[in-house]
């Protein structure tokens, strides 16, 4: 299983990939620090895909790449 944190770090490298350095600079600001968090251990949880928990939290906090 993998872990929160490790698929937090694979959650953010994908983002990095594909939307670049500025997106996940947004993403990491405080005030989506819970958002962003809550996301992710759901995701974790469902065992959703990098990709897809990725794409959703850009969604989510509506940054439009």
């Amino acid at each position: 299983m993998v872990t929160s944190d490790n698929f937090g770090n694979q959650v953010f490298d994908f983002v990095y990939k594909q939307y670049g350095k500025q997106m996940v600079e947004n993403i990491k600001l405080d005030r989506n620090k819970n958002t962003v968090n809550k996301l992710i251990e759901s995701s974790s949880r469902k065992n959703d895909t990098i990709e897809h928990t990725g794409n959703k939290i850009i969604a989510m906090l509506r940054l439009n790449p």
